[in-house]
Order: structure tokens, then C-alpha cells, then sequence
């Protein structure tokens, strides 16, 4: 209901515009899509992307397209390389796994082009310092490069490859395909990936313990990254400070400590930007992460909607302004 102590001369940022909200809880993603297709939702609260079928469905009607939008949610899907299970301790043997990706490949397993944009490096498009060059392994337009990866798996003392885990949540069935997509890359230079799917409590329990990462095997994990705060520092901290809870590689990098510090303290905003680019691209450089996609969400929004826009660093509808028609 409305909130009749709210008063526009004291807030020049909300509109206020429904008198009434009114949020239905779904079961699932499949009964969001029908709300929203059916006419009894306006909007998808979470903004999660239409489904498959009902995406299929929208972009092939002219008189429905108009009501989507293709979003970039300012969340980044990446493997993480851990620096406790051997042999990816040693970074000669992160940069096989490296050069051994396409990461187009991987993108295309999450439904190509529209899931979003091969990712170079760790700061995705919505946060001011990232870096649209980034391309360590020169893999973001496509393509890997097996001899490169055999070269590094001998420096590394595995001519013949190794054996490891990759772990993704069993909660998600897309990740389960980019993992499939990883391990078959992988197996082309000689490196055995095994897929395991623990479910979510058990695999999000285990990140955050590097003893329990070691113990288990896993070599190489899935995950999505999107900050709290759509910042450099935010993104990039919780991702590469020793003992972060979000540091799943377990990587204790003095020169990019060191960097980070440097551009906390910069008072230049132009200055730090240059800094965080700069430690994004070391991080790229010691292999532990392997981000492959800025991903991007297919929304869709009844035409009732009024003051519709996509907030930049949300990655969704700003539904403060949202109004509806009379």
C-alpha cells in the first residue's frame, strides 16, 4: 500500500508512482514465465531471464519483442583453479588449462550470444575499470590452443596430462553443461576432467574451506561472481584477498595485494581505475581464474509498465521508478 508519510519534497530519486504493490511467490521459474505471459504478473521481481521455451516463444513475436530486455546483469561466470590441489598448485599447469579453453565453447553451452559476452578478464562491463582488451590467453574471440597447453603441461612436469575434479553445484543444470563443455576441451590435451555435482549446501559449504577443496579433489570449480557494490574494489577484493571467504582459489599473491592496497588508498578515481585494471590482468596472468562470460538476462515486462529503464549497475528494470498505466 502506499506509504502516506512519503513526502517528494524530501526524496528527489523515488517516484512513488503505484499506489500498490502487489508480489506473488512462485513455485518455479516455469510459473514465473506463465504469470508473466499470461498477463497476471507485470514483472519477474528477481529478474532471472525468461526460460528457454518461453525465450524461444517471445523473440519469435514481432508484437512481443518490444516488452523484453537484454540486460547485463553485472555478474560474471568463471572457474576458479585451486592453488591446494595439485598439479594446479603450480602455474604452469593452471596456464595448460588455460590455453586448452575456448571460451566461446563455454558460452555457447549456456545458450551462445544471448546468454551474454566472453569474458576476458574478471571486472564485467557495468563496473568502471574494466578492461574491454583484456585477453591474456587470447582465447575471448574464439578458439584455444592445444599446443600451447602441451607445452605448458611438460614445463609443468605432466607431458601426459593429469587427472582432476571439476565441481559445480548439482542445483544447476546449465553449469552441469559448461562443465561437460570444459572436461571435453580439457580431455583434447590430455588432461582427465571428472564432472561431480554435489548438491548446493555441500558444494558452497566446501568453498569456503581450502582443507576440505584439497581433501576432495576438486581441481577446478564453477561458480558466478556479482558484487554487492558495482565497484572495482567490490568485485575484486572478495576474489583475491588471502583468507576471503569468496577467495575459492585460495591465491595469496603479493604483488597484487600490494596493488589492491595502492589502489584503495588512490584518490584519483582515474588513477585507481588504472590500478584495478592492473590487478585484474595480474590475476588473469597467475591462471587461478578463468572467467568465461558477462552474462546477460532476457527479461520480459507486461506493456502496463510505465518509466521502464535498465539501471545500469542493478542489471534489471530500476523498479523504484516503475509506474502503471491508468
Amino acid at each position: 500500500m502506499r506509504n502516506d508519510t512519503w513526502d517528494p519534497a524530501t526524496d528527489a530519486i523515488r517516484t512513488a508512482l503505484p499506489d500498490e504493490v502487489e508480489l506473488t511467490i512462485a513455485v518455479d521459474a516455469a510459473a514465473v514465465d506463465t504469470a508473466l505471459m499470461n498477463g497476471t504478473a507485470d514483472l519477474d521481481l528477481a529478474q532471472t531471464g525468461l526460460q528457454e521455451a518461453t525465450r524461444t516463444r517471445v523473440l519469435a513475436d514481432d508484437s512481443l519483442t518490444p516488452r523484453v530486455d537484454l540486460v547485463q546483469t553485472g555478474a560474471v561466470r568463471y572457474f576458479s583453479l585451486q592453488t591446494a590441489v595439485a598439479p594446479l598448485d603450480d602455474y604452469r599447469c593452471r596456464w595448460a588449462v588455460q590455453y586448452a579453453t575456448d571460451r566461446s565453447l563455454l558460452r555457447d553451452a549456456l545458450g551462445g550470444q544471448d546468454a551474454g559476452d566472453v569474458a576476458g578478464g574478471m571486472l564485467p562491463p557495468t563496473i568502471g575499470a574494466h578492461d574491454r582488451h583484456l585477453d591474456t590467453y587470447g582465447t575471448v574471440s574464439g578458439g584455444s590452443y592445444p599446443e600451447q597447453a602441451r607445452r605448458f603441461l611438460g614445463e609443468c612436469g605432466r607431458a601426459k596430462g593429469f587427472s582432476t575434479v571439476v565441481a559445480v553445484s548439482g542445483s544447476d543444470p546449465a553449469a552441469r553443461k559448461v562443465a561437460q563443455s570444459l572436461a571435453g576441451q580439457l580431455a583434447e590435451v590430455g588432461i582427465k576432467a571428472t564432472v561431480q555435482t554435489p548438491d548446493a549446501a555441500d558444494f558452497y559449504a566446501a568453498l569456503a574451506d581450502q582443507q576440505q577443496i584439497k581433501d576432495k579433489g576438486w581441481g577446478i570449480v564453477l561458480t558466478t561472481w556479482q558484487s554487492d557494490w558495482p565497484s572495482p574494489a567490490g568485485f575484486l577484493r572478495p576474489l583475491l584477498l588471502p583468507d576471503s571467504p569468496s577467495n575459492y582459489a585460495g591465491l595469496d599473491d603479493r604483488e597484487i595485494n600490494s596493488l589492491m592496497n595502492e589502489a584503495d588508498s588512490e584518490t584519483s578515481r582515474n588513477a585507481a581505475d588504472n590500478l584495478w585494471r592492473t590487478v585484474d590482468s595480474t590475476a588473469q596472468d597467475r591462471g587461478t581464474l578463468l572467467p568465461f562470460l558477462y552474462d546477460r538476462r532476457l527479461n520480459y515486462r507486461s506493456d502496463r509498465l510505465t518509466n521502464a529503464y535498465v539501471h545500469p549497475a542493478l542489471g534489471g528494470l530500476d523498479i523504484q521508478a516503475l509506474g502503471v498505466k491508468g
